[in-house]
């Protein structure tokens, strides 16, 4: 009883990291990678509905902000802190 309490512990653990690590399970399409690894200074990401552009913007972001960026990564990197301001068009 006590082995299939401890797997349902660890499946909760897992489904937890899941929802509040996003950015460690991230895996981009071919698209949103080319994005990422684009060394130019200034990058932008056009697509049609819902292919995740938000996610992977954010996603992009983040890496820069703080300065964990995945193995795949080729793109620019900051070696130093950098400010950014984000905006949106309405809250979501």
């Amino acid at each position: 009883m006590s082995s299939k309490r401890e797997l349902l512990e660890l499946l909760e653990k897992r489904k937890s990291s899941v929802v509040y690590n996003r950015l460690k399970y991230y895996s981009p399409y071919p698209f949103q990678e080319e994005f990422h690894n684009d060394p130019e200074r200034f990058v932008g990401l056009l697509s049609g509905n819902r292919p995740g552009k938000s996610f992977c913007g954010g996603a992009h972001t983040a890496y820069h902000l703080t300065g964990l960026y995945p193995d795949w990564w080729t793109g620019r990197v900051f070696d130093h802190p950098v400010d950014w301001v984000v905006g949106g068009k309405n809250n979501e």
